[in-house]
């Protein structure tokens, strides 16, 4: 409840920040190169803290009970390609040629590919693969690096929030620990699962296993009373 109060509470002065240097920033022809390089600072930050703000807001939402998903069908494969489009880098894509139908949150399923893309470019190597595959039980959305990978005592801690692995924080790479939880939070809202697991050769492979048919939350509609005839 405390996370997910300061978090609300602190959206209203980040957007006020971000807004001001945006608007200040246009005007930058009148303003020296010293004050237009900190306004730019201050507006880059104030989007990062608004993300972080964002990703502890929506793992509040779901430990709460409250992550609400809009669901329609969609078909996974192009959420995978839509994902895939906003690296800067290539990803080898692989997966069926048919369409994969599912009821899903499109744009919060696409969130939770994204980040899981950025952190294999960020923290694995230069190889990067997407895939899309069926089961009996479920549909599997997988992201491998042939990167260091993660040690078992961090696969464990992984979907802690604000962890970060011994390749994260060696590298002083930028990041909040939330990406993970953010993920788990997610796929789980979806009914589904989320998995670290080693790759074949080297590298770490994230594994969302998402089931065909979502699962119903059971509501409890109280006691009732019978009435003696």
């Amino acid at each position: 409840q405390l996370m997910a109060d300061i978090s609300h509470e602190l959206r209203t002065p980040l957007a006020i920040i971000l807004g001001e240097a945006d608007v200040t920033l246009r005007t930058s022809g009148k303003l020296g190169d010293d004050v237009a390089d900190a306004l730019a600072r201050i507006r880059d930050s104030a989007k990062h803290t608004n993300q972080i703000v964002d990703d502890m807001l929506t793992v509040a939402r779901f430990e709460a009970g409250q992550l609400r998903l809009d669901r329609k069908e969609t078909d996974l494969r192009k959420i995978i390609h839509d994902a895939v489009a906003m690296l800067p880098v290539q990803v080898e894509v692989a997966g069926p040629e048919t369409p994969v139908l599912l009821p899903v949150d499109e744009v919060r399923l696409r969130q939770s590919v994204l980040s899981l893309l950025q952190n294999a470019r960020r923290y694995g190597g230069s190889s990067i693969t997407a895939g899309l595959e069926q089961s009996n039980t479920g549909l599997i959305i997988s992201i491998e690096d042939d990167g260091p990978g993660l040690s078992a005592a961090e696969k464990s801690q992984a979907f802690d929030r604000f962890f970060r692995g011994s390749n994260a924080s060696g590298q002083g790479t930028e990041g909040s620990g939330l990406g993970l939880p953010v993920v788990k939070s997610i796929v789980e809202a979806h009914g589904g699962t989320v998995t670290l697991q080693d790759a074949e050769n080297s590298g770490l492979r994230v594994v969302i296993t998402l089931p065909k048919e979502p699962r119903m939350k059971v509501v409890s509609s109280g006691p009732t009373t019978r009435k003696s005839a």
